[in-house]
C-alpha cells in the first residue's frame, strides 16, 4: 500500500524562533501593519522579520539575514560581515584582537562577559573594553535597523544574551545618545522557540 501523501513545510532556526515568540513569547501586538525582527546573538547573527505577526522570507528566502551585511573593520582594515563583529563569536574575536600579546586569549563571547564582570579576572580591563565595543557596534546596526525598517518590536536572543544583565542597560543608553526609540524586548522562550514555531508556521500553512 502507498502512504498518503503529506505535506511537509520547512524554515529556518530564526524564523520559526521569531514566530514561536511572537506567538507564545507574550511580547503583546505589534499593530497591524508594523514589522518585528528578531535577532539571534550566538556563534553568528542570525535574523528573521515579520510582518503583521507572519513572518516573511523575502523573495529569494534571505530576509533577515543581517549577518551578511558587510560593515567596515578598522582595527583589521577590511570590510567584513556584520556577524564576524556583533555576535558571540564576534564579542571574542574584538577581544583577542585588542588584548595585548600577553593577555589570556578567550575562547567565546561569554568568557569575555564573564572576564568583564569579575574585576580579579587577569583580563578584566580588556575585556570590559571589547564588551564597550561590542556594545557600540550593536547599537549602531540596531541605529541602522530603525532608519531601514521602522520595526514596532526587536526580540534579542541567542547565547549571548546569558550575559545581557551587563550589557542591555549600556545597550539601552547607546540608543538613547542616537536618539533610537526602539522597544527591544529579550527572547522568552529559550529553545522552546524555534518548536513552538515550527508549529505555528505548519499550523498557518495548513489552515490557509
Amino acid at each position: 500500500l502507498l502512504a498518503p501523501a503529506l505535506q511537509v513545510w520547512a524554515d529556518n532556526d530564526a524564523n520559526c524562533a521569531l514566530a514561536g515568540e511572537l506567538w507564545q513569547g507574550g511580547h503583546g501586538s505589534t499593530g497591524a501593519d508594523a514589522l518585528a525582527v528578531m535577532l539571534t546573538l550566538g556563534t553568528g547573527l542570525g535574523g528573521a522579520v515579520a510582518h503583521a505577526g507572519r513572518v516573511v522570507a523575502g523573495a529569494s528566502q534571505r530576509a533577515g539575514h543581517f549577518g551578511s551585511m558587510r560593515v567596515w573593520h578598522a582595527r583589521q582594515q577590511a570590510v567584513v560581515p556584520l556577524e564576524s563583529v556583533v555576535s558571540g563569536t564576534g564579542l571574542m574575536r574584538l577581544y583577542n584582537l585588542a588584548a595585548p600579546a600577553d593577555a589570556p586569549r578567550a575562547a567565546g563571547g561569554e568568557q569575555v562577559a564573564q572576564w568583564a564582570a569579575d574585576p580579579c579576572a587577569p583580563a578584566h580591563l580588556q575585556a570590559q573594553g571589547a564588551l564597550a565595543e561590542w556594545v557600540g557596534r550593536l547599537a549602531g546596526f540596531l541605529h541602522d535597523l530603525h532608519v531601514s525598517l521602522d520595526p514596532a518590536l526587536v526580540i534579542i536572543g541567542g547565547g549571548v544574551l546569558r550575559s545581557c544583565a551587563l550589557w542591555w542597560a549600556p545597550l539601552q543608553q547607546a540608543l538613547a545618545a542616537q536618539q533610537v526609540e526602539l522597544r527591544l524586548a529579550p527572547a522568552a522562550l529559550g529553545d522552546a522557540a524555534g518548536l513552538l514555531g515550527a508549529a505555528s508556521l505548519a499550523w498557518r500553512h495548513l489552515a490557509g
